[in-house]
């Protein structure tokens, strides 16, 4: 068998696989890296692995010899690895052997596993090379660090006590000290170093920074576990500066003159944040445990009074009852499908709304020890006594059906995401907003629940014209009797909430929306419960329901239905005639990128580009891809002149490549340069579309409401390609796959590289938003944005979820081509550049962004010279970074005048230092934790705004700036200042 060749991606996930204990014996051996990460990448991740991996020394060796091709006998370098990697073997089982000794022998005195020297040199190494040197007051002693790594690999975590929590400077000798067992036994305890309470902020700080050390150590060790990978530490780090901010340790009470007259005393802080652990470490925990039914005494008249025993009996099940958000259930698992009634207990925590069967309570009985509820008593059912072909009966009913496995999987997720956004107060919080009768509450701004909107009320704000969910738990009835399909209607609603999660997921594991049968009952109901005529088809060479839109749109009192009745036949360029204006939803757009431009000169035919020369081949296969398609036409020259006249231009094409490892390339449509199209065409309506700005005020309010919130990310496939254009404007859009070819392509829909493409594709899109809130209303809440092809739908909450998949199946009923392979989500997302964790409520650009940028400002320091083009590119980068990122902002300033005052300069100009200097510290933030933003909306009373009013006066010889502060309505009891710049203090002027 060849020895298996690791590509470079595979190489790094073999090596955070690997344990660290082993790839500190390996690379103690001088085991070559290679063969290191063949070990790993093949699942020899531990020392316990390494050791059973062969028999022997014969084993191994032959195992090396027909797999990794490393034989002792045919070159030295070989046989010095396989010496290597044997030492490493036989150290390996002389350890693991050892351990297991010492691991039974400590588990039997309840003492921590010792942490041995070699796993100790290797989790300091690991540290120290993540931090680099550490004075010992923060470094972690190692009988810490023990008794961390045993609750860690126990799973049992707890809060411990500040005393607990010990550095290597306060680490003393070990002990052994006698104590009584649970048992009455005399045995030995291994002794505890204990420290005194933090005694001031920077102590608790000190004490706080040992803990993370020694969970970093302990994460490096257990790099396959996840709940120590990720953003813990950062968040560590905000825990600091909480507890000894403003918001704690700061939080003083003034009086007018500022004076502090009260603070916080210390013992309540430590007393707060002993509390916030132990909360902390209580909340984190959801569960469920299952049992039969205590159903009590039985009528065997053999043993009088028999009452079988069973759990829920014990004391311990009262006592964990009354912990905070622990409930127990009951219910008969025939309600899931079962052919016996089964009756079935559960002990949970878990914060999701019960399903419609489950009893909540304990088990109670009469004075005589009969069974008296909370399940009813029920007739019928298979008995699950004796045995059936040999055979017991409980046999088949060993496991739950599969209804019950679901609704446990979604009872599970949904606590867990709900516990990250507050825990059990959220979930009662969620369970209200979720009581969905006719008093519902679910409008954002305080609308009345029953009221109706206007023609131009807020999107997802009406009341629903379609679906009302009942009740909490229940089936969405409303949907059954307006004739839904029964794959749906027939479901519980948190089996239409799963699948937000299959499409979060993305793949093949999402199907509702996908469901052609399901999709033409929507269009079927729409009709129906709207009284308008039921479109069967989309429009010829289109793929949405026009008629079926336009119709929707108009039964909503929309001000914007009446243009797509335009839309059935084509849509105006804006070349012969001028495009339309929409004052009732778009702003008038009053300057123009080409205003003032000739377009006098224009010719008719623009040869195509050196790109598109290049890519000839795969020119022709795209452009005979798009008459196949019926997007483009194809003709002859002789017959385009004859067909369109004057009308006419044939417009260079371009082919950029962008992606050169998938060998992604995008065609464009040049309608400027040559035949000046586009200096032809003014579209009057302003376009604007949401961006960081928006999502950055959208994650204040879910930050504000600690809300949880799930994102679907779905993309348009040839989004402006998605409409047709009138016949007669159709010349204007034509092309060729060679300039000298005598074939012409002429484009029948939108083009990219045409001006009014972006327009209608904006227009046609926002009526379909508009269309899909409207239907929805409140019932279903969620926030829809859409940049150009990009949507993404923020669904909040367990009914958003459900209208998260509800507005993707509306939006493919009416006909949106989406592009189902690039459906993603989840808590963590990327769109449109942007990276949001809405776990966090973070936000910045992504990873590509970041790295590129990073890149480039590493590129000019090595040059130390860059071209007017090329740095006028990057800032546009930094641009829309600052728009997310807004620390960035203010440091733009001097690059944007120092771009301005190179604009005219040809070829490369040295780089100032001091422009250099500002791409550094940029380009080191973001290449740091500086990526992601946690973003808050400022707390308190909103202080008036300040008003500085400033003048400047210059002569030939000097220049003056002065000001005041608006502070009083009299302009001399303000404060001012007045500054004289002269040539001495300004030289450059």
């Amino acid at each position: 068998m060849p020895r298996a060749v690791l590509t470079d991606a595979e190489g790094t996930r073999a090596l955070e696989a690997a344990g660290t204990d082993l790839k500190y014996l390996l690379s103690r051996h001088e085991v070559s890296i290679d063969n290191q990460k063949l070990f790993f990448h093949h699942g020899v991740t531990t020392l316990e692995k390494l050791s059973n991996f062969a028999k022997d020394r014969e084993d191994l060796t032959a195992v090396l010899k027909e797999h990794w091709e490393l034989d002792s006998e045919r070159t030295l370098d070989e046989r010095v690895q396989v010496a290597a990697i044997v030492c490493a073997f036989s150290n390996a089982k002389t350890r693991s052997q050892r351990a297991a000794e010492v691991d039974a022998e400590y588990d039997s005195l309840q003492w921590s596993r010792p942490v041995v020297a070699g796993e100790w040199a290797a989790m300091r190494s690991a540290l120290e090379k993540r931090y680099g040197y550490l004075e010992d007051k923060i470094y972690p002693a190692k009988e810490y660090v023990e008794k961390k790594l045993a609750e860690v690999e126990s799973g049992e975590y707890r809060a411990e006590e500040l005393t607990e929590i010990v550095s290597k400077e306060e680490s003393e000798p070990e002990t052994v000290v006698p104590i009584w067992d649970s048992k009455g036994r005399l045995a030995m305890k291994k002794g505890s170093t204990k420290v005194q309470e933090p005694a001031n902020a920077e102590e608790l700080r000190k004490r706080l920074t040992v803990w993370k050390n020694a969970m970093v150590m302990i994460s490096l060790k257990h790099s396959n576990r996840h709940e120590l990978q990720g953003t813990w530490e950062e968040t560590v780090e905000q825990y600091k500066d909480y507890l000894l901010g403003d918001y704690v340790y700061g939080l003083c009470a003034k009086d007018a003159e500022g004076q502090t007259f009260a603070a916080p005393p210390w013992k309540l802080i430590i007393a707060y944040e002993k509390a916030l652990k132990r909360q902390f470490a209580c909340s984190q925990r959801v569960g469920l445990m299952e049992q039969p039914e205590d159903l009590g005494r039985t009528s065997n008249d053999r043993i009088p009074g028999h009452q079988p025993a069973s759990m829920w009996q014990f004391v311990q099940f009262e006592q964990l009852l009354a912990m905070q958000g622990v409930k127990t259930v009951v219910f008969a698992q025939q309600d899931f499908g079962t052919s016996s009634p089964k009756p079935t207990r559960f002990l949970m925590r878990l914060f999701a709304p019960l399903h419609p069967a489950m009893h909540e309570g304990p088990p109670q009985f009469d004075g005589n020890g009969w069974y008296l509820g909370p399940l009813p008593r029920r007739s019928g059912g298979a008995p699950l006594i004796g045995k059936h072909q040999g055979v017991f009966k409980t046999a088949k009913s060993a496991a739950w059906p599969p209804a019950l496995c679901r609704w446990t999987a979604w009872a599970l997720l949904t606590s867990f995401l709900q516990e990250w956004s507050g825990g059990s107060e959220f979930s009662k919080k969620r369970k209200a907003e979720d009581d969905l009768g006719a008093q519902k509450k679910a409008q954002k701004k305080g609308s009345e629940g029953a009221v109706p909107y206007g023609p131009t009320g807020s999107g997802g704000r009406r009341p629903s014209a379609l679906l009302q969910v009942e009740r909490v738990g229940r089936p969405i009835s409303r949907w059954r009797r307006t004739g839904f399909t029964r794959e749906v209607a027939l479901r519980q609603e948190e089996e239409v909430e799963t699948e937000a999660f299959r499409m979060a997921k993305g793949g093949e594991s999402f199907r509702l929306v996908r469901d052609e049968a399901f999709l033409r009952k929507i269009r079927q109901v729409l009709g129906e419960k709207l009284d308008i005529p039921v479109q069967s088809e989309p429009e010829a060479g289109q793929p949405f329901f026009l008629d079926l839109l336009k119709r929707v749109l108009e039964k909503a009192g929309d001000p914007d239905w009446e243009f797509l009745e335009e839309a059935k036949t084509g849509l105006p360029v804006g070349v012969l005639g001028d495009l339309p204006r929409t004052p009732k939803i778009f702003e008038e757009q009053l300057r123009w990128n080409l205003e003032g431009e000739d377009w006098g000169e224009a010719v008719w035919q623009k040869s195509n580009y050196v790109s598109a020369e290049e890519h000839e081949r795969y020119l022709v296969e795209h452009l005979e891809q798009e008459v196949s398609e019926g997007l483009m036409v194809k003709m002859s020259e002789e017959e385009f002149i004859r067909t369109f006249g004057h009308n006419r231009a044939v417009a260079a094409l371009a082919v950029l490549v962008e992606d050169e490892l998938t060998g992604k390339r995008r065609v464009i449509h040049d309608g400027t340069h040559g035949v000046k199209v586009n200096h032809r065409i003014r579209c009057r309506d302003k376009v604007r579309m949401p961006g960081p700005r928006e999502k950055r005020a959208l994650l204040e309010e879910y930050e504000e409401e600690h809300l949880t919130v799930l994102s679907l990310v779905g993309d348009f496939a040839k989004a402006h390609r998605r409409f047709k254009y009138r016949r007669e404007e159709q010349g204007f859009l034509a092309c060729k796959a060679a300039s000298r070819s005598e074939v012409v392509y002429v484009n029948q829909v939108g083009t990219f590289g045409i001006a009014s493409t972006p327009y209608w594709w904006a227009r046609l899109s926002a009526a379909l938003m508009r269309a899909v809130y409207w239907v929805l209303g409140p019932s279903f809440p969620n926030d829809m944005l859409l940049y150009a092809d990009d949507l993404e739908v923020l669904t909040v909450g367990r009914v958003g979820r459900i209208g998260g998949v509800l507005a993707f199946s509306f939006m493919a009923a009416l006909g949106a081509p989406f592009k189902w392979s690039k459906q993603r989500g989840g808590l963590i997302t990327e769109w449109i550049g942007l990276t949001t964790d809405y776990k966090l409520y973070a936000m910045g650009i992504s990873q590509r962004r970041s790295a590129w940028i990073v890149e480039w400002v590493g590129s000019l320091r090595a040059r130390k010279e860059v071209t007017y083009r090329e740095f006028a590119a990057g800032l546009g980068r930094l641009g829309f970074t600052a728009l997310a990122l807004p620390w960035e902002k203010l440091l733009l300033g001097p690059l944007y005048a120092w771009s301005a005052a190179i604009q005219s300069n040809k070829g490369a100009m040295t780089i100032p230092w001091a422009i250099q200097f500002i791409l550094d510290w940029i380009a080191q933030r973001l290449g740091s934790d500086g990526r992601l933003e946690q973003v808050r909306r400022p707390r308190g009373t909103a202080r008036a705004p300040l008003r500085i009013w400033t003048d400047a006066k210059a002569t030939e010889s000097d220049a003056w700036i002065g000001g005041w502060l608006e502070e009083s309505p009299s302009s001399t009891e303000c404060r001012w200042f007045s500054l004289k710049i002269t040539e001495v203090s300004a030289p450059w002027l």
